[in-house]
């Protein structure tokens, strides 16, 4: 019983630290407030997904419609907006 918890406690522990990889992918910064409720930034991907950031750690101001590089780790929160995928933002840059 005990070697099946620790199976089962590491398989968790492995899955978690999949989920929060660092990704880094081509888009472009959409301001969506007033567009959409409870909307600000989002950026929109190349692969068509969109990203909505939950933090900014980059430091980088967000300037409306500018292609950007950025760099972010997948975050599974609740918002308003609904409108994309949350996200820490862990680098951006514009291109």
């Amino acid at each position: 019983m005990r070697k099946l918890l620790l199976i089962f406690l590491f398989a968790i522990t492995a899955m978690k630290c999949e989920k929060e990889q660092l990704e880094e992918e081509m888009g472009l910064l959409k301001d969506y407030t007033g567009t959409l409720d409870g909307c600000g930034f989002l950026i929109e991907l190349d692969n068509g997904n969109r990203l909505e950031p939950v933090s900014n750690q980059s430091g980088v101001t967000f300037e409306n419609n500018r292609r950007v590089m950025v760099k972010y780790r997948v975050k599974q929160t609740y918002s308003i907006c609904m409108a994309g995928q949350g996200a820490e933002i862990v680098s951006l840059r514009y291109l």
